[in-house]
């Protein structure tokens, strides 16, 4: 595949057409080349390498005017050369082109333009395209016919941009994607809205078998016979629009780390769909799925999954190989088209036979305004954002995600956790090394977002990087080491579905490894109550755990207690373990801290004075709009206005799943801000991310109240005096409620 782009408008054409191609790089990139209109004269540049080499090398974004069309390719006909780049001109050079696709006949058409006095200077088989657009034009004398009857004469599929020298641009699509971006001042031809997103989020997705003309920001939109249709614009979602890599070293990385969000999020906007989608594949007379690429093997597993689990038969089929054999579909069938981008032109005519034979299209699909979606009876969305690298990870990982719900759905002997399931990817623990004079030197978190948020209100001493990558010597020297390790294996809320032999509860043991390199005074780890349950839980806690921290370096004295939040101040009954580990050949030993209050304080306490709604005047007062339901379970309890909050939980789903608290009102959930409140992080504390990231941030965090009473009781033993919590300014409305009902602390 390629990308291709044409631009007209207000505003010079080539640096605009440069970052369209660099966001669409993923699409091709063995040579690059932009060609622009200025004064009725066409100059272009091209050249081999990715944009950003081709563009320092010859300086693409600097040739005039305010038409122009760039190309990035993917080779198919022709060697990668200089010559063999689009755009390529026409023999005339009034004429130039930008071409995606295969033109089957192209042969047949070469000879022909040869036979006429036509050259060619590539071994591609878009060249013809722009000679035959030539032959044509000379022969009509005006766009439209001209475009009418090329792709008469095309055969394949494809989609071109083409541009005349007087400033004209005309496009046609054939299966190939084709995208129209209208803007204010400005319109843009796009294999995909990345081209365009930064300057509009409105969107025509033109149909197979239409071409558009567009000469000074008016267009008009025809089918192939010249009868003008009519069209529709679509708005585009914005966060299409921030497809950039920030700290990843590419995007194929990122978009792997991405991937517990995926999980979560696959779906989750078309609940409805799923279980429409049972009720067709339960009264299906056949159920074939479809796909190319990596599409194709989520198919695979899909047989698999629907034959062992709910023992219903299906048939895959690789979308390219189905217009070979379309009698292999029969009436009255189920057909799912698997597509990330919704615009395979595989997939759409394997999807144009299967109606043909009036069977139900379940879509599942990543962009949601996309043909596929506008084919479908009923649509899946993947909801895994732009996926940029070539390698399908997070796509691939949303397909089965939604595969898999299918199957629950189907089947009522299996449940699938899907909350779980994200903590099967390794995850980083937590790390802060301390002074003597209270200093963060370092820290690290396998979190983005979470390394985000600690940046913008903490420092820039966090490394974002999984534990297990982690050279110790890099981590400069301290006094103590505070850290937590995953808490999933070990809580009590995952029921009968916990295993204490999981991969995330031996994550202590990297804790352990730094500990015994670093040899600080003193260490500090959290988790939940649940690491020391009667049974097994306890014995690994105490035997193996506990032992292995005592065994690190020259060894360490050990203690633990259990503290609950709400009896520091906090407006949340938040219970945790508190493991603190004096090193052997230190005679001071941190006490853990004695705190009376006189009465607990409440929710409404916390969250009283904010709106009523998402208000977005109020630092991340925001939410999920996920279904308020009160079945008594985790995230599903009323809350009471009068007593202090249950748990907030860092297990919830990062697209704000349903384990995020109703409000005590239960007209929605809590937002952001609510939870923050509840968990005693101030006002100003600004989290980064989703919702459903900053509700992970917080839920997985220690209130930082309890933590400074904790912390005070590491002061003495570096000759310090213990801080008067009342001077310290929280910026929270209810500090001075917890000062009134203080009574004592030590």
């Amino acid at each position: 595949m390629c990308s291709i782009i044409g631009y007209s408008g207000n505003d010079t054409a080539a640096p605009i057409i440069v970052k369209g191609l660099k966001r669409m790089e993923y699409r091709g990139y063995d040579s690059v080349g932009v060609a622009t209109e200025s004064e009725n004269q066409i100059e272009l540049k091209k050249g081999i390498g990715k944009v950003n080499e081709v563009n320092s090398k010859i300086q693409l974004d600097t040739l005039p005017g305010k038409t122009g069309i760039g190309h990035t390719r993917w080779a198919t006909h022709g060697k990668v050369t200089d010559l063999n780049a689009h755009p390529h001109p026409s023999n005339s050079g009034k004429i130039a082109i930008v071409h995606n696709g295969i033109v089957e006949n192209f042969e047949e058409l070469k000879k022909q333009l040869e036979d006429d006095g036509y050259n060619f200077k590539s071994e591609t088989d878009s060249e013809i395209i722009a000679n035959l657009l030539q032959k044509n034009y000379e022969i009509t004398k005006n766009v439209k016919d001209t475009i009418i009857k090329t792709v008469s004469e095309i055969k394949g599929h494809y989609a071109f941009v083409a541009m005349f020298e007087n400033g004209q641009l005309a496009a046609a699509r054939y299966h190939e994607p084709l995208i129209v971006g209208v803007g204010r001042e400005n319109v843009f031809l796009s294999s995909d809205v990345l081209g365009f997103i930064e300057y509009t989020d409105n969107a025509i997705y033109m149909k197979s078998g239409n071409f558009i003309i567009l000469e000074n920001k008016e267009f008009q939109i025809l089918d192939f016979n010249g009868k003008e249709v009519k069209h529709e614009i679509t708005k585009v979602s914005k966060e299409f629009g921030d497809a950039y890599k920030g700290d990843y070293a590419h995007f194929t990385l990122k978009e792997i780390y991405e991937q517990p969000d995926v999980i979560l999020k696959a779906g989750e906007t078309t609940l409805e769909g799923i279980e429409k989608s049972v009720r067709y594949i339960k009264n299906a007379k056949n159920i074939y799925i479809t796909g190319s690429g990596t599409s194709y093997n989520s198919a695979l597993i899909a047989k698999q999954i629907l034959s062992k689990y709910v023992k219903i038969k299906s048939e895959p089929i690789i979308a390219s190989e189905l217009q070979f054999a379309p009698e292999t579909i029969e009436e009255n069938s189920t057909f799912i088209a698997i597509s990330q981008s919704g615009e395979s032109a595989d997939v759409l005519e394997a999807v144009r036979i299967a109606k043909k034979m009036n069977c139900k299209i379940i879509s599942i699909v990543n962009l949601l305004t996309s043909s596929l979606t506008r084919k479908g009876d009923v649509v899946l969305g993947m909801n895994c954002g732009p996926e940029i690298g070539v390698a399908a990870t997070k796509s691939f990982t949303a397909q089965l995600i939604i595969l898999y719900k299918i199957v629950q759905k189907l089947s009522k002997n299996i449940t699938i956790e899907f909350v779980y399931v994200t903590h099967s990817i390794p995850q980083a623990v937590i790390i802060v090394v301390h002074t003597p004079y209270g200093k963060v030197v370092y820290a690290n978190d396998w979190d983005r977002e979470a390394c985000q948020s600690y940046r913008l209100n903490i420092g820039d001493h966090i490394e974002h990087k999984s534990i297990y990558d982690v050279d110790v010597k890099n981590i400069p020297d301290g006094d103590i080491l505070v850290g937590g390790f995953p808490c999933l294996g070990f809580t009590v809320a995952k029921g009968k579905d916990r295993k204490l032999n999981c991969d995330y509860n031996q994550l202590f043991q990297e804790y352990a490894r730094v500990l015994s390199a670093k040899q600080p005074k003193y260490f500090l780890v959290e988790n939940v109550t649940g690491i020391k349950t009667k049974g097994q839980f306890n014995d690994f806690f105490h035997d193996t755990i506990l032992k292995t921290f005592e065994d690190s370096g020259i060894g360490y004295k050990v203690k633990y207690k259990t503290l609950i939040s709400s009896s520091f101040g906090v407006p949340q009954n938040r219970k945790r373990v508190i493991i603190l580990g004096t090193r052997s050949d230190i005679e001071q030993e941190p006490e853990f801290p004695n705190v009376e209050i006189e009465d607990l304080l409440t929710l409404k306490h916390a969250i009283y004075d904010l709106p009523l709604e998402y208000d977005d005047k109020v630092l991340n007062h925001t939410g999920t709009k996920h279904k308020v339901s009160i079945t008594g379970y985790v995230g599903n309890r009323q809350l009471d206005w009068n007593k202090p909050s249950p748990t907030i939980t860092g297990r919830g789903s990062r697209s704000g799943g349903a384990v995020i608290h109703p409000h005590p009102k239960g007209h929605r959930r809590l937002t952001v801000r609510e939870c923050a409140r509840i968990q005693s992080f101030p006002d100003d504390f600004e989290f980064v991310g989703s919702n459903g990231a900053c509700f992970a941030q917080i839920g997985n965090a220690v209130p930082p109240i309890m933590a400074f009473f904790i912390a005070n009781q590491f002061r003495e033993l570096f000759g310090k005096r213990k801080l008067d919590f009342s001077k310290v300014k929280w910026n929270l409305p209810y500090e001075n409620e917890i000062n009134k009902r203080l009574l004592h602390s030590n």
